[in-house]
């Protein structure tokens, strides 16, 4: 967290430096869907669809008219599920523990109508503090639905490090409202670079004794759909224009 905390401070820094510009606090509220990848030698699992809720608070400087940066703090689960297609609801989806994510992004806007409506698209670098999600987990399932019957165990173990980054690309359109709010309709879709996640499972179908083996893993990916309301700070710089009286003297 003390080193979350150091990026946070320098990227405000580095922000606050633009202070002759614009500077906007915002909040933004979204949806996201978690994505994995399934390898399977019995081509008998998926992944339930991985929703989720995520806010944020968020800071950006205006850097010119049409250039800006922004950084803030999103908080959001990881989560994770599996779903054996031979057997109708088996599986199901479970969360991981809390993380935090601080972006840093490049924001330009396409002025689409009288600088009112604008075009928005970013691409940021996000530091992803996930932890080691529980370290290493065993456990087995066992269904019967009518003729139907899974029976599977499963070791699951987090990546090497706590921390990840992760590439974000997004595109938003933005809305002047009340001449001052900034109202937005964004979608973003991140990529990490190494995997935090990866679950091994080893299972049997109905009276089959072949046992298929399977992993599910990620590297962070997730998407999101949201919105978001910004409010730009009023910055007052004071200056001392005291007068000096010079008085003639006979």
């Amino acid at each position: 967290m003390k080193k979350a905390g150091l990026i946070l401070l320098f990227t405000l820094v580095t922000i606050f430096s633009f202070a002759q510009q614009k500077t906007y606090i915002g909040l933004d509220f979204s949806g996201s869907n978690d994505l994995y990848k399934i390898t399977d030698s019995g081509t008998e699992l998926t992944n339930p669809p991985l929703k989720n809720n995520q806010f944020a608070i968020t800071v950006r400087q205006d850097i010119n008219k049409y250039l800006s940066i922004e950084t803030g703090l999103m908080r959001k689960h990881l989560v994770r599920g599996l779903i054996f297609t031979p057997l109708v609801g088996s599986g199901g989806e479970w969360y991981g523990g809390r993380s935090n994510i601080i972006p840093l992004k490049l924001i330009t806007r396409i002025n689409i109508r009288k600088e009112k409506i604008y075009l928005v698209p970013t691409i940021g670098i996000n530091y992803y503090m996930c932890g080691h999600q529980g370290g290493s987990s065993y456990g087995g399932y066992q269904k019967e639905e009518g003729g139907d019957s899974v029976h599977s165990q499963f070791t699951t173990t987090s990546g090497l490090h706590a921390n990840y980054f992760l590439l974000q690309l997004g595109l938003s359109s933005e809305f002047l409202i009340w001449k001052k709010f900034i109202f937005s309709i964004f979608v973003n879709r991140y990529i990490g670079f190494e995997r935090i996640l990866t679950t091994n499972i080893n299972y049997t179908v109905n009276k089959n004794p072949q046992i298929y083996t399977a992993s599910e893993y990620t590297k962070g990916d997730f998407w999101n759909l949201g919105i978001g309301i910004k409010y730009p700070l009023q910055w007052k710089i004071y200056h001392d224009n005291s007068k000096r009286i010079l008085q003639k003297t006979d």
